[in-house]
């Protein structure tokens, strides 16, 4: 199982925030894609998935360049893994 994160970002630059969410995203084996200035935060989505072709057991996170996570790392991957195996999710 491969866990993805797509990130939409309006610029090539990244700010302090978006240099520790990938930092944060890298340390924990997430692989992370920029998805830079697209028309549409949609379509830069759907045509990462396409490009990216995720497995069904893959987890997938849609996020953009602005947020911060403030879960420890060492919890961070197994939250996620444990609440998406709850079926009412």
């Amino acid at each position: 199982m491969n866990i993805y994160a797509f990130i939409c970002t309006r610029t090539k630059e990244v700010n302090d925030i978006t240099l520790e969410l990938l930092s944060f995203l890298n340390t924990n084996n997430i692989k992370v894609h920029l998805l830079v200035n697209s028309s549409s935060i949609f379509k830069a989505y759907s045509n990462a998935l396409k490009k990216v072709n995720p497995d069904d057991e893959d987890i997938i996170i849609l996020c953009h360049d602005d947020i911060q996570i403030t879960t420890k790392n060492k919890d961070f991957v197994k939250i996620l893994k444990e609440e998406l195996e709850n079926p009412e999710i």
